[in-house]
């Protein structure tokens, strides 16, 4: 497994645009990196500016020889909308967010499953609104060689994909070999349930991880400050075979790498005991 960190966790960091933030992660000793296509992060997303930004982050990703990942955007973005006008336009970016992980020869392109922005709309229906644009979106991908990891959301009842039956049922409907799971321990431990039974249900099918700690809120907190269990976490995704990317998420907005050493540092010493 590679340990990494997504750029998010410098959000507010003044002197990081995005090669920079790439750069960064070099120096604070990762293999690899997680990119997110929207602004502040990728900060010319949506705009003519956004071609020659992509060339820098290939560039630096190039010159910094990390791995990578891309992050669709999902802020402001439902691919389960019931506006068929803001659907597309989600499902446009999304697409568009392909491209850039193809460019970027990305391992995975993460996507969140969008949610139920009402409770005027049937949830039955915004599911098959959600299936038929994975369905784009995966065809798509298929012709870019590229795999989309399916987010696992935080509890919510406006959550579309928090639970592994729920997960598992949009993989087989999508029924693509393009799209299988990003999973987030520090959202599957919102449940109640502990993250390592999503493991054990949906093991072959996780692609691509993200870590972080929280207390069963939706928190990302730093490694061993939650009560996740990342000793039993790690052991299991090895159980499995798993050995893809470790995704550092979260921030401490005054001291980003003290967030990102704590959480490194942490899962470094369990995977060298285990």
């Amino acid at each position: 497994m590679q340990i990494g960190a997504s750029v998010s966790v410098y959000w507010n960091y003044k002197n990081h645009n995005l090669p920079a933030a790439v750069e960064h992660m070099r120096d604070m000793e990762f293999s690899c990196v997680e990119v997110v296509c929207e602004p502040p992060f990728y900060t010319n997303w949506g705009t003519e500016g956004a071609e020659k930004e992509k060339e820098l982050i290939k560039e630096s990703l190039d010159s910094c020889d990390l791995s990578v990942s891309v992050h669709a955007p999902y802020h402001d973005i439902n691919i389960s909308s019931f506006n068929s006008g803001i659907r597309s336009e989600a499902i446009r970016q999304l697409r568009e967010a392909v491209d850039v992980a193809s460019y970027l020869n990305a391992e995975v392109l993460v996507v969140h499953p969008g949610f139920v922005s009402s409770k005027k709309h049937p949830r039955d229906k915004v599911y098959e609104i959600l299936i038929r644009a994975l369905i784009d979106i995966s065809d798509y991908a298929s012709g870019e060689d590229m795999v989309l990891g399916l987010e696992n959301l935080s509890s919510n009842p406006k959550a579309l994909a928090v639970h592994s039956t729920e997960l598992i049922k949009i993989i087989e409907d999508v029924g693509s070999k393009n799209l299988r799971l990003s999973f987030d321990v520090a959202h599957a431990n919102t449940t109640g349930i502990p993250p390592i039974d999503f493991i054990d249900e949906l093991g072959p099918l996780i692609k691509h991880v993200h870590v972080s700690d929280n207390k069963g809120s939706n928190d990302h907190l730093p490694i061993g400050v939650g009560n996740i269990d990342y000793r039993s976490v790690l052991s299991k995704l090895i159980e499995n075979d798993y050995k893809g990317f470790l995704i550092i998420e979260g921030w401490i907005p005054s001291d980003p790498d003290k967030f990102v050493k704590l959480s490194r540092d942490e899962l470094k010493n369990l995977l060298k005991e285990l």
